[in-house]
């Protein structure tokens, strides 16, 4: 952007250079005109500078046009850089909301951990009173079978 800022700058001072090119021309066909002794003189002098200021009338067209063209191009850098800043704060908003549905699932992920924990101590301890509860059947069958055969 710095380059075409330094191109644009160049091109504009040259445009002043012949804008100021071109009135120097103008006053120097003035006094020509006004102070020359012979009309062949004057007439080569003017028809001189008329070539000279009719050159000087075209490149400052052209810069003019330059001009003209560096400030679109500025305005669709400036439109451009815009968009890119709007898509930038775009991509923040969704990198700060993937962030945070991560930290949502790492929580979720933790309480399921926690859940799952305790499931595994509810079932141990289902386990155990399991065990439990089939040493006693064990035991009051045996004590019946032990009755029937004592009968």
């Amino acid at each position: 952007m710095c380059i075409r800022d330094r191109e644009r700058s160049e091109k504009m001072n040259r445009e002043l250079k012949c804008y100021i090119e071109e009135r120097e021309a103008k006053e120097l066909v003035k006094k020509n005109v006004g102070n020359s002794g012979s009309v062949k003189g004057r007439n080569e002098e003017i028809i001189k500078l008329k070539k000279q200021f009719d050159q000087l009338s075209d490149e400052f067209v052209i810069y003019k046009e330059a001009s003209s063209k560096m400030k679109s191009d500025h305005l669709a850098l400036v439109q451009r850089s815009n968009e890119l800043e709007q898509e930038k704060e775009n991509l923040a908003q969704t990198v700060n909301a993937i962030s945070n549905t991560k930290e949502i699932i790492e929580a979720a992920a933790e309480e399921l951990k926690k859940e799952n924990f305790n499931l595994k101590q509810t079932i141990a301890e289902f386990d155990k009173e399991k065990t439990s509860l089939t040493i006693k059947l064990d035991k009051a069958d045996r004590d019946y079978n032990c009755l029937l055969y004592t009968s």
